[in-house]
């Protein structure tokens, strides 16, 4: 009686275990149209980078639950580096840059961590 029940048991667990399985996400669209203008909050302020873009038309893009996007912005040649992340806006305003200066911007539509192509990149000098 004691190897049938150890087996019934060992029967049991068998069946109880748990297999984890991970279903790849399509990475979403990219947003289009992205867009970037100078501009002065007063007329002595400092200026600022306006950025607006608009959602792709696909039904992958955002928003859905766990969606937004990425902005990337870079000084001069240098390096891309993420300036915000998580947007569920289609605009930013970048506060954080000096007059004479170029910059450089691209734009991406998230789903989770999953992260769309780029889009094209716009220059601005404010």
């Amino acid at each position: 009686m004691l190897p049938a029940l150890l087996a019934f048991v060992l029967q049991q667990q068998i069946v109880q275990m748990r297999i984890k399985v991970t279903i790849p996400v399509d990475p979403p669209v990219a947003p289009v149209a992205v867009v970037a203008h100078r501009r002065k909050l007063l007329v002595l302020s400092a200026p600022y980078v306006h950025l607006a873009w608009q959602k792709s038309d696909d039904l992958k893009s955002p928003p859905q639950a766990g969606a937004g996007y990425r902005v990337y912005k870079a000084a001069g040649p240098g390096a891309f580096a993420v300036l915000q992340s998580g947007l569920q806006s289609l605009a930013l305003a970048d506060k954080a840059v000096k007059k004479g200066q170029k910059y450089r911007y691209y734009v991406t539509a998230l789903i989770g961590q999953v992260e769309s192509k780029p889009t094209a990149t716009v220059e601005v000098s404010p």
